[in-house]
């Protein structure tokens, strides 16, 4: 992790989904390199932070060391507010799946906001209630194919898709051959194709019409 400089163009972004300008300068720019965590399950959490750019994986880790993906943040999502008003330590991870840009601030600089700021928390609590009953649904209801093909849609970059497949079978809760299999029928359909390691999306539409939303945290643009 880095801090950087915020700029002009963070605080309007702050203003655009609905911070007010009394609090603009308490924020800090913290960016993360792809695989870094920005929390762990067990942390103790004093800061907001907002996702500027980039996408991260919010994960739940077992006493067993296995690990289950939950959800995928992007542009505008929240971290942070669960323990902001439960003052419990982290009940998941936060991993960066891109380069991941946040600007953050601490829990003491917003306690004290008016109701404008308790309404931006408790929309995004809300979102993501909503959004773990859909997915908790999708595990139970949808085939295993559904949560892969949601998980390429998500995290490609540049219209290719790239992970270490054992890993990648654990978080979503699937054997590594039903996930080889899996990728072996979509390059054989020609959703994808495969290069080495890589994996290049070459019908989108097929892809995400598999997918169903699945795991997309639908980017959270709150206002005022």
């Amino acid at each position: 992790m880095r801090m950087e400089k915020v700029k002009k163009e963070h605080f309007d972004f702050l203003k655009k989904i609905g911070f007010s300008p009394t609090n603009l300068g308490d924020f800090s720019l913290k960016v993360y390199e792809k695989g870094e965590y920005v929390f762990l399950q067990g942390d103790e959490i004093r800061n907001i932070a907002v996702i500027y750019s980039g996408k991260v994986h919010i994960e739940i880790s077992a006493k067993t060391g296995k690990t289950l993906l939950l959800a995928i943040y992007s542009s505008s999502a929240l971290l942070g507010d669960i323990e902001f008003f439960t003052d419990t330590l982290a009940t998941s991870c936060a991993k960066a799946v891109t380069s991941v840009s946040l600007l953050s601030v601490r829990f003491d600089r917003l306690r004290d906001e008016n109701t404008q700021i308790l309404s931006i928390l408790g929309h995004s609590l809300a979102h993501k209630l909503a959004r773990s009953v859909q997915n908790n649904a999708m595990n139970i209801l949808n085939e295993a194919d559904a949560r892969i093909a949601s998980y390429i849609c998500l995290t490609a970059e540049n219209g290719c898709f790239q992970a270490n497949l054992t890993k990648l079978a654990e978080i979503l809760g699937i054997s590594y051959r039903h996930l080889s299999r899996t990728l072996q029928k979509l390059c054989s359909q020609e959703v994808l194709e495969k290069d080495r390691q890589v994996f290049f999306i070459k019908d989108p539409e097929k892809l995400q019409a598999l997918a169903q939303d699945h795991y997309s945290s639908s980017d959270i643009l709150l206002r005022k």
